[in-house]
């Protein structure tokens, strides 16, 4: 891959769902290897990414690898790029919250029940730097795209919460002052 063509962009905005009836992984690298690297660039450097790791990995096939492949090409254009950080001095936290209703539906086996269930997203900042992103499915079948919000909104305040209070916690050891945390939630329905 090191020679490889970058892309704009970390998918192709197809969704890649099991593949039941693709040709066979065929690839000379290992593949579950590959996706936790992945993985962990998603989870703490690499926000852009995270959306588009979140593969299958129990039964990977040729298009699956072809995803993988595309993730690469797009790191390989934006390895000059980073995040750009302006905190403000504040000790404001912001949550912004969205989810995806159903989001493999019509591209997976009906019967598969992956492919029912919606994906959360999240963002966390402090001080407007983000300091948590996340890009998961839900756990639970959603019946409506409210449910899906709520539970998306749910699974954020979980950690937000404790966010919270560790930040009340240091500043009241480091300005020996009470403190209010000033939270603002926004969540969007997806549209």
């Amino acid at each position: 891959m090191s020679n490889a063509n970058g892309v704009n962009t970390p998918t192709t905005g197809d969704p890649v769902g099991a593949d039941l009836g693709g040709s066979a992984f065929s690839e000379k690298w290992e593949y579950r290897s590959t996706v936790g690297m992945l993985m962990y660039l998603a989870a703490n450097a690499c926000p852009d990414i995270a959306y588009a790791v979140h593969r299958f990995s129990h039964i990977p096939k040729n298009s699956h690898a072809l995803a993988i492949k595309h993730i690469l090409r797009f790191l390989k254009k934006t390895q000059d790029k980073g995040m750009y950080m302006h905190p403000d001095g504040s000790f404001k936290l912001s949550c912004y919250v969205d989810s995806d209703f159903g989001v493999l539906f019509g591209s997976e086996d009906p019967g598969n029940l992956v492919s029912v269930k919606s994906r959360t997203g999240y963002i966390i900042k402090f001080g407007l730097v983000p300091i948590l992103w996340v890009s998961k499915l839900q756990t639970q079948i959603a019946l409506s795209t409210m449910e899906a919000e709520y539970s998306a909104l749910s699974q954020s305040m979980r950690d937000l919460i404790p966010l919270r209070e560790v930040i009340k916690e240091i500043y009241m050891k480091v300005f020996k002052k009470e403190f209010t945390p000033r939270c603002s939630t926004l969540s969007k329905a997806f549209s």
